[in-house]
């Protein structure tokens, strides 16, 4: 997933999760994760030069939990099921404080 532009690593991530919609919330705004998700990777990234940083704590919830994406995108890619990704997400479900989760309410 080379990206050249910043927008083009927003429709990659777009894409990711068009590809997993079951796994995720009926009433989760798809754009403001994306824009936290962009935000959190840009102000990592460039935080030397960063006029205004995002908060450190949203920051690491919105990588960690786009970090989970990629896993279960690259899981459902491979062949594994929507519904064990479903078992293995009731399982396997971070506790964010800061940030709203994109995955579907258990």
């Amino acid at each position: 997933m080379v990206q050249g532009h910043d927008s083009c690593f927003r429709e990659q991530l777009n894409a990711i999760l068009d590809q997993i919609a079951p796994l995720l919330g009926d009433d989760a705004s798809k754009t403001d994760w994306i824009d936290g998700v962009t935000k959190s990777y840009n102000g990592i990234k460039h935080f030397y030069r960063a006029d205004k940083r995002p908060d450190t704590v949203s920051m690491i919830e919105y990588l960690i939990e786009a970090k989970q994406i990629i896993r279960l995108w690259i899981a459902h890619h491979i062949g594994c099921s929507i519904d064990l990704l479903k078992e293995y997400m009731s399982r396997h479900r971070y506790q964010l404080s800061r940030v709203t989760s994109i995955f579907d309410k258990p």
